[in-house]
């Protein structure tokens, strides 16, 4: 924000009805988690012992992590944090 007045403006808007230039400030985030056949067929992959491979290959172990952060505020957050 360029100025004091500006800012009060956009924390008026925004606890009215969460849009104008916070809402670009306060996005959700977003992370995905994904498998990789490539990594699977790596010669790096082939070459690990099967205890390892089978860690990286569960369901529950990705391959990439992808994650976006931002601020996420609530109307109620937003007011002390304005």
């Amino acid at each position: 924000m360029s100025s004091p007045e500006a800012l009060q403006e956009a924390r008026k808007q925004w606890m009215k009805d969460e849009t104008g230039p916070f809402s670009d400030i306060f996005l959700p985030q977003m992370i995905g988690c994904l498998k990789s056949k490539a990594l699977m067929e790596s010669q790096e992959f082939q070459a690990l012992a099967p205890e390892a491979k089978a860690a990286i290959q569960s369901d529950t172990s990705p391959d990439l992590e992808l994650v976006s952060v931002s601020h996420v505020l609530s109307n109620q957050a937003a007011s002390s944090f304005c």
